[in-house]
């Protein structure tokens, strides 16, 4: 339940200035048509790859709930039983925006029971929490004992299930009105282990799984009004809005990342909620209605749209993207762009990728693409087994990451580990 980012575009150091070498119109190849763009079928079967960071990469790539097979689970599971499952960190990470069914629910249980009570483990242990923490509301109220006894949830997680098996019944008005608590807390921020934000997002989450089209039109409404919108209710109701079940028209919502944050205050925690949810539930549409939007846009407000758009996965948006390159001069916008294009798994756009290694036209505090690229090649070459040149090339990479990542992991224990 940790957010996936918090506005990169507001908090990175600014790029160097523009390379002047470059042409002021780049020339790019047309793209092809759809057929350019791998299928989920030839996708999914990579969350299974020997390599991490190739798994990693393609459960990822499912981010988006319109781009979602209905299988996701049983793949991530598969991978979980394959390999140890404290390399598996990023799978379930990737996993917790897929859909969920009770059995599946129960398997990630009993994989809790089995997880040891050292600190080493313990953030594994909360993956596997915030994923059982995504169940219906029945589900986690009849195995409240479980989860509280044999399984001895970490105490930040203990408490939200606490709190939520004491409610008298569940509804729209209980929820709505435990969301409006933990909003009006006087505690309530965004930090690691903050019981009223984590709390208050766990709330709008299980508010979205049970509302009615009528009350998710007043949700949607409220968060847009001018009086709330840049409040706690206003950022806790955006995880009703992207776990509801219908569709919502995002445009309105594209004002809020036009609005730059005063250098003084902390960053635009609305910008993000509105990130996160167009990250979630954005579709093809909105970001054709984004690019429109471009010319005379600021900065800020384009690097935030193509922060949101990464995880819409419709072969539209390489296009788009590459006409973008066209006239982009901003080496963080062209990062961005970078990172689009390489997440679309688009065979077309792989030349394009590669020039782009080889100029280093892009801010690369924002997007690592020689590490990318191996992973790209691994996909779109169709090597699910790992024996490839690709797949070697990226094997190197991982490994040089895994141990870079061993010492950031330590240091973030610190952040994970609770008195038990």
């Amino acid at each position: 339940m940790v957010p996936r980012g918090a506005g990169r575009a507001a908090v990175l150091k600014a790029p160097p200035a523009f390379n002047t070498l470059i042409p002021a119109q780049v020339k790019y190849p047309l793209l092809g048509k759809e057929d350019a763009v791998l299928s989920q079928e030839q996708i999914k079967p990579f969350i299974l790859h020997p390599v991490r960071m190739v798994r990693d990469f393609a459960a990822g790539y499912f981010h988006n709930h319109n781009y979602q097979p209905g299988d996701l689970m049983e793949w991530i599971l598969k991978a979980v039983n394959y390999y140890d499952a404290d390399r598996c960190i990023g799978l379930l990470t990737a996993s917790r925006e897929f859909k969920i069914n009770t059995d599946q629910l129960n398997t990630i249980l009993d994989m809790l029971k089995d997880v040891p009570r050292k600190r080493e483990s313990n953030l594994l242990r909360k993956q596997f929490e915030w994923l059982l923490l995504r169940g219906p509301a029945d589900f986690l109220r009849d195995s409240a004992d479980t989860l509280l006894g044999k399984c001895n949830f970490t105490s930040l997680n203990r408490r939200i299930i606490s709190r939520f098996a004491d409610l008298p019944q569940i509804d729209f008005d209980t929820l709505y009105d435990e969301l409006n608590r933990a909003a009006r807390s006087p505690n309530i921020l965004i930090g690691f282990d903050n019981e009223d934000y984590f709390y208050g997002r766990f709330i709008g989450y299980q508010l979205g799984l049970i509302l009615e089209e009528s009350s998710f039109e007043e949700i949607v409404e409220l968060c847009l009004d001018s009086q709330i919108h840049d409040g706690w209710r206003s950022i806790l109701l955006h995880e009703t809005i992207r776990s509801a079940a219908f569709n919502v028209d995002l445009e309105p919502f594209l004002r809020f990342l036009k609005r730059a944050s005063d250098p003084e205050e902390p960053i635009d925690a609305v910008a993000d909620a509105v990130i996160f949810t167009i990250n979630a539930v954005g579709d093809r549409r909105l970001v054709k209605d984004m690019f429109r939007r471009f010319h005379g846009a600021s900065s800020l407000f384009i690097l935030r749209c193509l922060e949101a758009i990464d995880s819409v996965k419709h072969e539209s948006v390489p296009n788009l993207c590459v006409d973008y390159l066209r006239k982009a001069r901003d080496y963080e916008q062209r990062a961005m762009l970078y990172m689009i294009l390489a997440g679309s798994l688009c065979a077309d756009c792989l030349a394009i990728l590669e020039k782009a290694a080889e100029e280093h036209d892009y801010d690369r505090n924002y997007f690592g693409l020689e590490d990318e690229l191996p992973v790209v090649r691994v996909i779109l070459s169709g090597d699910c087994s790992g024996e490839g040149e690709h797949s070697k090339e990226a094997a190197r990479i991982n490994a040089r990451h895994e141990a870079q990542e061993e010492q950031i992991r330590e240091d973030m224990l610190d952040f994970y580990t609770e008195d038990e």
